[in-house]
């Protein structure tokens, strides 16, 4: 049977360090016998106090205990947008163990034998539907539907050896103007011409200028804001309404960013009688950037280590 991936969070990652280091997860919801055995919905909520106040509390507690199976990935959240990497281990009772904690007020006493990787990921790493998934309110529920997306950032790696850093992590990790010429040479490697830097102080939101050529039959203006924001961010509708002030007639608009656009700024962005903004977010210039690295300038392709990045 092929592993499954859950999220199992730890009190918005206030004990993500103690679920790393004591090779476990564990679930509270006022908890304090040892459900270790038992298997009946029926029988965990007449143990579950917060069963009266949260109608999700015992179908997690079920999820735990009976639906995680040893050998399924376990992500955990972490602070600071660090999230946590495991597997569920073998063992007794499947790995279901009973241990009181007096320190946790919640009584998170009814644990999953889990070994985590010695390295971590960080949410913005990963493609939007799976990072979207994660920051579900529960505490325990499977991202199983992403598995594929999760399987393909962590790759082959081990339980020491940290998977390669995503295409889009490594764009972060440049510096705005970095990006900026990341975004100009993708521009010409695409065959628009006369591209040229305009970013600096009072540039009334336009980075880059091009023209693009559509087969001889018209040329278009671009006027291009590029953002380098958290993957978990969002471009605002005003940010979007600042570039479109800044275009002129007959001209276009392209807004490329490292993040996701608000759906008012999407809506700013089409909004009739006004230059139509092109908006690209984070995951759509990785494709990019991997659909045209052939043509990039080496610099590029040297800082990003394209070739050897997954998505």
């Amino acid at each position: 049977m092929m592993p499954k991936v859950w999220v199992v969070k730890a009190s918005g990652g206030e004990r993500a360090e103690a679920f790393r280091k004591g090779g476990y997860a564990s679930v509270g919801f006022g908890i304090t016998e040892d459900l270790s055995e038992v298997t009946d919905p029926k029988t965990i909520e007449r143990f579950c106090p917060e069963a009266r106040t949260n109608r999700h509390a015992v179908s997690q507690v079920h999820r735990f205990l009976n639906e995680i199976r040893p050998g399924d990935y376990i992500i955990t959240p972490a602070k600071q947008g660090r999230l946590l990497v495991g597997v569920v281990g073998e063992g007794e009772r499947q790995g279901k163990f009973f241990e009181p904690s007096p320190g946790f007020p919640d009584n998170c006493n009814n644990r999953r034998r889990v070994e985590y990787r010695d390295w971590h990921l960080y949410r913005e790493e990963l493609p939007a539907p799976l990072r979207y998934s994660v920051g579900g309110q529960l505490t325990v529920f499977s991202v199983d539907p992403h598995k594929e997306d999760f399987l393909r950032v962590i790759g082959n790696s081990s339980a020491n050896e940290a998977p390669p850093r995503t295409l889009l992590r490594r764009i972060l990790d440049t510096n705005d103007e970095q990006v900026e010429m990341l975004v100009a040479d993708l521009l010409r490697a695409m065959g628009c011409s006369r591209v040229r830097r305009t970013g600096k102080t009072g540039d009334g939101g336009v980075d880059v200028r091009a023209t693009l050529n559509v087969d001889g039959l018209a040329e278009v203006k671009l006027f291009v804001q590029v953002k380098r924001y958290a993957a978990t961010g969002f471009v605002s509708r005003r940010s979007v309404q600042e570039l479109r002030s800044a275009i002129p007639a007959g001209g276009h608009g392209l807004f490329v960013s490292t993040c996701d656009f608000r759906p008012d700024a999407q809506r700013v962005a089409v909004q009739p009688g006004f230059p139509h903004i092109k908006l690209i977010n984070g995951e759509q210039l990785v494709d990019l950037v991997k659909n045209h690295a052939d043509r990039l300038p080496y610099s590029h392709r040297k800082r990003l280590a394209l070739g050897t990045v997954t998505r």
